[in-house]
Formats: structure tokens, sequence, C-alpha cells
């Protein structure tokens, strides 16, 4: 199968289940909660098996990050530092140390049952260098209610108590970017504002930043405040589509989980501009 017409059947069933075409949203969503549970899947990835939680979804990262090469960033160093938030069953990790063998990498994965599966695919690929830790990222060392996303979307509860919620560690960031930093990817459905905020005084030892941001339809929009603390702390930004709606004028964002999903890339100015590097 081709790469165009895999990414065709990819978008169109991530667009028709997004939709609630026909209804079936509802009715399938506990079906694909307890099939992710119940059923352990695996994909093929640099000569290996990977083992995945949905496979849906999988498809796309694996798209998105092997195919596309997404996180792709250029280092200073041959041994870049990078801190991976929201590593979920680690393909991104294994990209990132595909890329750059001799990197040290911080993988930080909430979900308990998430985590035990990252650290199985590590295993597997026999990487070194990478720090696995079952904590969500916050703006303090705590413990958290985190609501169970099946495998992908799992999130801090941190807007109010949720009956399904469970109780999971949280450490704070920004210590972690008290040293020099090659690359920060942020995937933690909703939380990455509250984090950066937090953070603001140490961006600056960061070079080359990922945020997925999620907006919330119950609350003013808030992309425009990450744009402006991406800028305000030296970078120059990117910004794309990350669900690939059509029609975003004429659809009712009221009955979404998130009103607005971008990919945020963001490039330190003093690293690149039109005339090459400046260090």
């Amino acid at each position: 199968m081709s790469l165009s017409v895999l990414q065709t059947i990819v978008r169109a069933a991530r667009w028709t289940f997004r939709k609630n075409e026909f209804g079936l949203r509802a009715a399938m969503l506990p079906v694909f909660a307890i099939a992710r549970r119940r059923n352990t899947h695996h994909l093929g990835l640099l000569g290996k098996s990977v083992e995945i939680v949905e496979p849906l979804w999988s498809v796309v990262d694996f798209v998105e990050i092997f195919w596309h090469q997404m996180y792709h960033f250029v280092s200073r160093r041959e041994q870049p530092y990078i801190i991976d938030c929201g590593a979920n069953v680690g393909m991104a990790v294994i990209y990132f140390m595909h890329l750059y063998p001799e990197s040290s990498v911080v993988a930080f994965e909430p979900d308990p049952t998430v985590f035990s599966i990252l650290q199985k695919n590590l295993s597997s690929f026999s990487v070194s260098g990478v720090t696995a830790i079952n904590k969500a990222v916050w703006t303090s060392d705590s413990t958290m209610q985190f609501v169970d996303g099946g495998g992908v979307g799992g999130r801090l509860a941190n807007c109010g108590a949720v009956s399904t919620a469970i109780d999971v560690e949280a450490v704070r960031l920004r210590p972690f970017l008290e040293r020099k930093v090659d690359f920060l990817k942020i995937d933690i459905e909703g939380a990455e504002l509250a984090v950066l905020r937090d953070c603001r005084s140490v961006l600056g030892n960061v070079d080359h930043v990922f945020v997925e941001f999620h907006g919330s339809p119950h609350r003013s929009q808030e992309l425009h405040d990450l744009l402006s603390l991406l800028a305000d702390s030296g970078f120059r930004y990117y910004v794309t589509d990350a669900r690939g709606d059509h029609r975003p004028l004429d659809f009712d964002w009221r009955w979404r989980r998130y009103d607005i999903q971008v990919n945020v890339f963001a490039v330190r100015e003093e690293i690149e501009d039109v005339d090459g590097p400046r260090r």
C-alpha cells in the first residue's frame, strides 16, 4: 500500500470518528477502550517489533515520526540532551535514539499501563541513555488525578475531580531545564501551557521545542499566550494543524474535549537565520 493511500485512509477514519458521523462516536468509545486493554498489538519498526496499545493512532504516530520525521532537529552537539514529556509507548524516544545514538533522553509517562509497555519497548530496542520516569510533568512535585485515555490521550484531571481518575505522581519539569536542553517535546493533553509558564525563566536553556497545544472549549482561548511565551523566550515558531479538520468554520466545537489542537515547533532564533548559523 502506498504512503498516500495509507494517509488518506487514516485521515478519513480520524475525521469520521471525530465528526461523530452517524452517531457512532459515543457508542464506540467504550468498545475501543475495552479492545485497547484486552488485546496486545505489535507494529514493525526499524526491523524489530514495538508493542502498541491502539493500532489506528499508532499508525498515525509511525507516519508522522518515522516517515515525515516531524521531530527531526539538527543538534549542535553529538550527545544531545532530550526531554520527552508524554512519551507514551516510546515511539518518539526510539526515533531520537536512532537519530542521535549517543543522546541522553528523559522520558516521562504517567499512565502505569502504558509505562510498562514503554519499558518493554526500550528493552526490545536495547536503547541506552534513556531515563524513563513513571510520572506526569506538572508545576510542582505532587500527587495528581489522571484520566486514563485507554492508552492514548490520557490527561491530568487538573480542572476538577473525575470519577474514573486514578492518582499518579507528578514532578515539576522546571528543574530538568536548568541545564542545556537540545530538544524539549511536550504532548501532555492540556497541561502544556501551565507547565511552560512555570518554566518561563529557564526556557533560555532550550534550543528546540515541540508542543502539541490543546485548547479547552470551556475556557478563554490561550494559543496566543503560548506563542507569546515562546517568542518572548527567544524562539521562532511554526504552527501546523494536528487534527486535519475540514470546514472548521461550521463544526460545533462545544462537544469536543478540545476546540483547537495544533502542533507548535519552535527553534531558538540565534541557532538559525537566513544567513546561516550564528554560533
